[in-house]
């Protein structure tokens, strides 16, 4: 059993392989700040993320006007647009063939909950003219963790990016504006994750070893 249990731990450590993404703020891409927000903040908290474990350790996510994160004021109907380009050119690989990116709301409940549960992530590559890849519908859970995720586990091997959009869509919350809120943006290429089913039959081939080599 020894044997099977260090296979299993090594399948499962070697799924957790990540690459932090450098990002940098891109004002002019995207759609104007209120209430002493900006996109910058956005990535200043200083907790240790880790996209193996993205919603443990979390940002600070009580939104305080001016201090941290972005807030939209804008038109009803109008969607907010939130721009970063990458420190470098991304590049998917066979160990790292996942794309990730993190979200994180506000858990204030001050109002407004469902302000927060119709987001767009996009990738793209070179400019922001037409996407290379999109994941809709994010909703972040405002009333627990704050967190959202949009996973591209789809891309082919050598997928290229340097920049990715966050849209907000209007989404309501019981107000005439949309007051989109995102407090801090993180992301990440990780290795493929073992489905249920993967992992069952890496243990029949383990235990299958195992006595092979008993007999």
């Amino acid at each position: 059993m020894k044997i099977l249990t260090q296979l299993i731990a090594l399948s499962i450590g070697s799924a957790q392989a990540a690459t932090v993404i450098g990002l940098n703020a891109d004002s002019a891409n995207s759609t104007g700040n209120a209430f002493g927000g900006t996109i910058e903040k956005t990535l200043n908290d200083p907790f240790a993320y880790d996209p193996a474990s993205p919603n443990s350790p979390l940002p600070n996510r009580i939104y305080n006007s001016g201090s941290i994160g972005y807030h939209a004021n804008l038109a009803e109907g109008v969607d907010a647009i939130i721009s970063y380009t990458t420190a470098s050119i991304i590049a998917t690989s066979a160990s790292e063939p996942v794309v990730v990116v993190d979200l994180y709301g506000r858990v204030d409940n001050a109002c407004c909950n469902d302000r927060d549960d119709d987001i767009d992530v996009q990738l793209f590559n070179g400019s922001f003219s037409s996407p290379i890849a999109s994941v809709t519908g994010i909703s972040l859970d405002n009333s627990g963790d704050g967190w959202g995720r949009a996973i591209f586990d789809t891309l082919p091997e050598g997928t290229t990016f340097d920049r990715i959009r966050i849209i907000g869509h209007d989404s309501g919350g019981g107000a005439n504006n949309n007051y989109f809120t995102l407090l801090e943006t993180r992301a990440a290429t990780i290795a493929a994750v073992p489905e249920p089913s993967s992992l069952g039959l890496l243990a029949l081939g383990a235990t299958a070893l195992l006595l092979r080599r008993k007999e």
